[in-house]
C-alpha cells in the first residue's frame, strides 16, 4: 500500500510541476508585453549647436518634480531625433541634456586608439556642448500625452554670461 502511495503522490507532483512550469512560462509571455502601464508622449526635433546641426550626440529626458517615471535617450544624428510614443519620455516636466558623441573621431570602445592617443600625449578631446547643457543643464520640456511633439534646441558652444544683476 505504501508503494501505491508514493506513486501517485510523483504522479500529483509531475502534473503539479507541469501546471507550475504553464504558469510560469505564460507570466513570461505575457509579462513582456511593450507597454509599461505608463502614459509617455512622442517628441522629434532638431539640434543645432552656434546655428549648424550637431553631427551626432545624444538626448536625455530626465523626469523632474512630480513626474514620476524613467529617464528616456534618444540619439542625434545630422541634427535630428526621434522618439516613437512607445519609447518616449513620459509625461510630465523633464530636464533635457543634451550631449555630442563625435569629439574621439574613433569608436569608444576602441582601446589600441586610446592607448595610442596617450602614448603620444594627447588629451581628451573637450566635448564642444557645454556642461550647461548636459551635466548642469537648465534646459526644461513639458511633455503631453497628446501627437508628437517638437522640441528644437538652438545651444551655443559659447553661452553668453549673466552679469549677475
Amino acid at each position: 500500500m505504501l508503494r501505491f502511495v508514493n506513486a501517485i503522490d510523483f504522479a500529483g507532483a509531475g502534473r503539479l510541476a507541469a501546471a507550475v512550469g504553464l504558469a510560469i512560462l505564460v507570466a513570461l509571455l505575457t509579462g513582456c508585453s511593450p507597454g509599461d502601464g505608463l502614459t509617455r508622449g512622442a517628441v522629434n526635433g532638431k539640434i543645432t549647436l552656434d546655428k549648424k546641426p550637431l553631427p551626432s550626440g545624444v538626448i536625455r529626458f530626465v523626469p523632474v518634480g512630480e513626474t514620476d517615471g524613467p529617464a528616456v535617450m534618444a540619439i542625434i544624428t545630422e541634427g535630428a531625433y526621434a522618439l516613437p510614443q512607445s519609447e518616449g519620455p513620459v509625461v510630465g516636466n523633464h530636464r533635457v541634456e543634451i550631449e555630442a558623441t563625435n569629439m574621439l573621431q574613433f569608436p569608444i570602445d576602441d582601446e589600441a586608439a586610446f592607448a595610442e592617443m596617450a602614448k603620444r600625449g594627447r588629451r581628451m578631446p573637450v566635448n564642444p556642448v557645454p556642461p550647461l547643457y548636459n551635466q548642469s543643464s537648465r534646459l526644461t520640456a513639458r511633455i503631453a500625452p497628446e501627437g508628437a511633439i517638437d522640441l528644437n534646441f538652438d545651444l551655443q558652444s559659447k553661452p553668453a554670461r549673466s552679469t549677475g544683476r
